[in-house]
């Protein structure tokens, strides 16, 4: 996602929801548009995303429901966004 952000600056708010969503699908990471933070500061996007997944410690006996918070950001380099 870094690398999308980075040489796709123009990208809008949607878009960016949209290669989040195809990128987690690919994945199999269950995340919904809601789960997407976007936001700017400065010069600087930043994706925050937030899901819960069940984690396997004993498989077959024990499982744990594990959040994870992964984000990607960048600094904007090509003009404006908007």
């Amino acid at each position: 996602m870094h690398d999308a952000l980075l040489f796709d600056a123009r990208m809008t708010d949607p878009e960016i929801v949209k290669m989040v969503m195809e990128t987690a699908a690919e994945y199999g990471i269950p995340i919904t548009p809601n789960d997407i933070d976007i936001h700017y500061v400065g010069q600087e996007i930043k994706v925050d995303m937030t899901y819960t997944t069940d984690v396997k410690i004993i498989p077959g006996v024990l499982s744990y429901p594990w959040t994870f918070t992964p984000s990607a950001s960048t600094r904007i380099l090509v003009g404006k966004r908007r």
